[in-house]
Formats: C-alpha cells, structure tokens, sequence
C-alpha cells in the first residue's frame, strides 16, 4: 500500500513539473512575440527616446495587470 502511495505521489509530481514547464514555455513565448511585436511597431514608427519609454512603460503596467487578473482567476 505505502508503495503504491509513494509511485502516485511521484507520478503526479512529475505530471505537475511537466505542468510547469509547459506554462513556462508558454509565457516566454508569448512574451517573446509581444517584444517582436513592439520591436516592430517602434521600428515602423520611427518613435523617438521618449516615445518609446513612454509604450515600454505602458506595456509593463499592461503586463503587471494581465498578472493581477491571472491570479484573482486562480483564487
């Protein structure tokens, strides 16, 4: 019996990391597009140094609240 529980125990801990890993992966690629997609939007639009602080800082506090709702989805 103690066996059987320890073999569930690890197969969900391994199903849980690979869980992980996925949602990892998955975030770094969207927040890769997103910078290409910005790269490309600054390049075509020729902003100026303040111009492009100025979306980098909108895209950061868009980021921080795409986060907030994330997790009051969770909880």
């Amino acid at each position: 019996m103690q066996k059987q529980n320890t073999a569930q125990r690890g197969m969900c801990s391994a199903h849980l990391e690979q869980a992980v890993n996925e949602a990892q992966r998955d975030l770094a690629t969207r927040f890769s597009s997103r910078l290409d997609g910005l790269i490309a939007h600054i390049s075509k639009s020729e902003l100026n140094r303040t111009e492009i602080i100025e979306l980098l800082g909108q895209e950061s506090a868009n980021l921080h609240n795409s986060i907030s709702i994330e997790r009051a989805n969770h909880f």
